[in-house]
């Protein structure tokens, strides 16, 4: 009988280490996270956006006033550099937020070339439509941004001097 039991607990050993040996540590992934580096070059350019942005309530009077050069000029200068801008930003997120944020750009230039189109025919209902199609890119731009990058750039001047 003792031979039984010892024969039985060296098989037990034997069977409880190639069960620990063989299982292995179960593999955690760390979801991906903005390095300082992405959120620093977000912030860099979230100002110019927001700068643009800022100034849509003058291309929607613009478009209103049947100013057409000055919407074109709009387009062309703070707009267009917002969709540089906007690239840029792209460019630093984390890959499953450039795919939503590479699609929203292209409907914001999209938006901008129909703008630009309507103006030159003097469409002032199509110019307003993609007007408010572009308000709302943006908006959906801006909110796919990391909270990170969005809550340090709301208020450059926080933190001010203190002198």
């Amino acid at each position: 009988m003792f031979r039984f039991r010892a024969l039985l607990s060296c098989l037990l050993a034997m069977v409880a280490f190639v069960l620990v040996s063989c299982g292995g540590p179960s593999r955690v992934e760390v979801p991906p996270t903005y390095t300082e580096a992405q959120i620093q070059k977000i912030q860099q350019y979230l100002p110019e956006i927001q700068s643009a942005y800022g100034r849509l309530d003058a291309l929607g009077d613009a478009i209103q006033d049947r100013n057409w050069q000055e919407v074109r000029s709009t387009i062309r200068g703070p707009f267009g550099s917002m969709i540089q801008d906007l690239k840029y930003v792209t460019s630093n997120l984390l890959p499953a937020d450039q795919k939503v944020a590479r699609e929203i750009s292209r409907d914001i230039f999209q938006d901008f070339i129909e703008i630009d189109q309507a103006a030159i025919a003097t469409n002032t209902d199509a110019a307003l439509r993609n007007f408010d199609k572009a308000a709302k890119d943006i908006d959906a731009f801006l909110g796919n941004l990391p909270e990170v990058a969005a809550t340090v750039t709301e208020d450059p001047d926080a933190g001010g001097e203190d002198a």
